[in-house]
C-alpha cells in the first residue's frame, strides 16, 4: 500500500520541509536525525529510535493516530500522480562455494574468549569441529551455516574495533564488523546452529555471540537442544529450521516439543517475543509447540542480551 508510493514525493507533495542530502538521503530540516532513505522508501529518525513507511511518518511527525494517518494518506493520494516505486526482483547466487582462505584462529580465539567471555573448551570444540574459522584478511570470525555436513553460508565478525575512518568508509555504526555473506535463495533464511544431541527443543538468538553465551552459561545442562542464530528477528528463518527439525526427528519416531526464544531484552526483542507468540505453531502429530521466553535477566541500560548478561556474571562488565 503505501511503501509502493515514493516516500519524498508524497511528503514533499504535503509540503514537508526536506532536503536533499546525497544521492541516497532526504533529511527533515526542523529534525536534523530525521532522514529518509530513497532506496529503502522509509524514514528513520534516529534520536527517538523510530522509523518506518509514510503512515508510521505522519505518525511520528504529525501525532496522527494510525487511523488518522491512513485517513490522511488516502486524502492526500486521491488526485495527486505519484511515482510507484518499482522494486526489483531480488536475485540469489545460484551456488555456494565456500572459498576464503583461512588461518590458525588465534585471534578469533582471542577475543571470543577473553574479550567475550565465552567457554574455551566451546570455541576449541568448534574450532576443531570447521564452525568456526578465522579469515586470512583483516582476521575476521567465520561462522559457517551447516546443513547436516554441507557448509551452505556464513557470518563474519571483526575482532578490531573499527576507527572512526573505517566506520566512515564502511557506513558502518557499530564499534565491530559484522558481515553475512550472500548465499543460495534456499539458505538465505539460514543461519549459524549447533544440534546438541536431537533438535527436540529450537533455542533461537539474535546473534552468533549471543547463542554462544547461552552455550557458555548453560554448556552443563543443555541437551537436546538446536542453537540457532537467526541474525535478528525473522520468522520465515525459524519455519526453515522447523521444518528441517521435523524431518530429522522423523527417523526417530520424534517431534519438535518446544521453540525456545533467547533475543535481546530490549524494545525490538519484546516485539519479537509478541510476534512469536501470535504464532500458532504445530509439529507433525497435530500438537503445539510450546514457544517460551527465554531471554536473559535485566540488567542496568535499556538493552540486555545473553553476552552482557554472561560478562555481568563473570565481573567483565
Amino acid at each position: 500500500m503505501e511503501n509502493k508510493i515514493n516516500m519524498v514525493d508524497y511528503l514533499l507533495s504535503i509540503g514537508e520541509p526536506l532536503v536533499k542530502k546525497g544521492q541516497s538521503y532526504y533529511m527533515h530540516q526542523d529534525h536534523d536525525s530525521l532522514q529518509i532513505n530513497v532506496n529503502k522508501n522509509i524514514f528513520y529518525w534516529n534520536s527517538r529510535g523510530i522509523g518506518g513507511g509514510i503512515l508510521q511518518y505522519l505518525m511520528a511527525v504529525h501525532g496522527l493516530t494510525r487511523e488518522e494517518a491512513f485517513q490522511k494518506y488516502y486524502k492526500d493520494t486521491q488526485k495527486k500522480n505519484l511515482k510507484i516505486i518499482k522494486r526489483p526482483k531480488k536475485t540469489y547466487i545460484e551456488e555456494f562455494k565456500y572459498t576464503l582462505n583461512e588461518i590458525t584462529p588465534f585471534e578469533a580465539k582471542r577475543y571470543l574468549v577473553s574479550k567475550r567471555g565465552l567457554s574455551n573448551s566451546i570455541i576449541q570444540k568448534l574450532i576443531d569441529e570447521h564452525y568456526i574459522a578465522e579469515k586470512k584478511e583483516h582476521k575476521n570470525i567465520i561462522f559457517k551455516w551447516y546443513d547436516d555436513t554441507k557448509v551452505v553460508g556464513y557470518s563474519l565478525q571483526g575482532t578490531e574495533k573499527l576507527t572512526s575512518v573505517e566506520k566512515k568508509q564502511l557506513n558502518w555504526k557499530r564499534d565491530y564488523f559484522k558481515s553475512v555473506a550472500p548465499t543460495t535463495e534456499q539458505y538465505t533464511k539460514w543461519g549459524f546452529n549447533y544440534c546438541i544431541g536431537l533438535p527436540k527443543n529450537l533455542f533461537l538468538f539474535e546473534s552468533c555471540i549471543d547463542l554462544l553465551s547461552y552455550w557458555t552459561l548453560k554448556k552443563k545442562t543443555l541437551k537436546d537442544t538446536w542453537l540457532i542464530s537467526i541474525e535478528g528477528g525473522d520468522v520465515s528463518r525459524v519455519m526453515n529450521f522447523l521444518i528441517a527439525a521435523g524431518k530429522r526427528l522423523t527417523t526417530y519416531g520424534l517431534t519438535v516439543e518446544s521453540i525456545k526464544l533467547g533475543f535481546d531484552r530490549d524494545t525490538a526483542g519484546n516485539k519479537f517475543v509478541k510476534k512469536f507468540n501470535e504464532l500458532d505453531l504445530q509439529n507433525k502429530t497435530g500438537k503445539i509447540v510450546k514457544i517460551k521466553d527465554c531471554r536473559p535477566p535485566q540488567l542496568s541500560g535499556e538493552k540486555t542480551d545473553w553476552n552482557d548478561y554472561l560478562k555481568a556474571k563473570k565481573g567483565k562488565l
